[in-house]
């Protein structure tokens, strides 16, 4: 990690030649090409060294519209999203829809743990411009302006989103459906546009079956 001035913060600018992922079409004899939300995980990957040193030199205005170009991905996120067993404990009171957050936003305040699915994990539904230099830093969290706190195997961490180019794929655990409301109301709420998931499509919830 470094400023703009290392020689080494341009090394993930690679040139994409992943080619559309083959997948089987049910009822159809043959293939036929299909290109996934996140084609990159499954294609080919090359261990020579692709950093472009002179990046550093190129005026500031024009690192950052770099930077932009990168980080507007679309991305499929799968969700698993569940209840801890001690939150039905009845010693501990419930504070549903009561407390507000740094915006000034009321949350759910459910207390769901989510479980980011996928190769990877959380650490994939990071933008690699995080670990970058401050400058890429800071575009990617103005990109990523919804930042939802989550509880997973005991850690607290922070699902950076955007909910134009993130889809995300619900899987209730446990048969918690009636959590995916307060999730997406959350998501709202911890979006300074107070926008959030406003078309359900961006949304993706599994059909369940008995």
């Amino acid at each position: 990690m470094g400023d703009a001035g290392d020689g080494g913060d341009a090394s993930i600018l690679r040139e994409s030649t992943t080619p559309s992922v083959i997948l089987p079409i049910r009822g159809h004899n043959s293939t036929v090409p299909i290109r996934l939300f996140n084609d990159t995980h499954f294609g080919p990957r090359s261990s020579k060294d692709k950093s472009w040193t002179p990046f550093s030199h190129l005026p500031t205005e024009l690192r950052l519209h770099i930077w932009q170009l990168f980080v507007q991905q679309h991305r499929l996120i799968e969700v698993d999203i569940s209840t801890p067993f001690y939150r039905n404990d009845p010693e501990q009171p419930a504070r549903y829809y009561t407390d507000c957050n740094h915006l000034g936003n009321v949350v759910s305040g459910r207390g769901y743990e989510l479980e980011i699915r996928g190769p990877g994990g959380y650490a994939a539904a990071l933008s690699p411009l995080f670990g970058v230099n401050h400058e890429a830093r800071q575009v990617a969290l103005n990109f990523y302006r919804v930042r939802l706190p989550f509880a997973g195997n005991g850690i607290h961490r922070e699902l950076c989103l955007n909910p134009e180019y993130d889809v995300l794929y619900v899987q209730p655990g446990y048969l918690h459906t009636a959590l995916l409301p307060d999730l997406l109301h959350d998501v709202r709420a911890y979006d300074p546009k107070d926008q959030g998931y406003g078309s359900i499509p961006q949304t993706l919830f599994p059909s369940q079956t008995c």
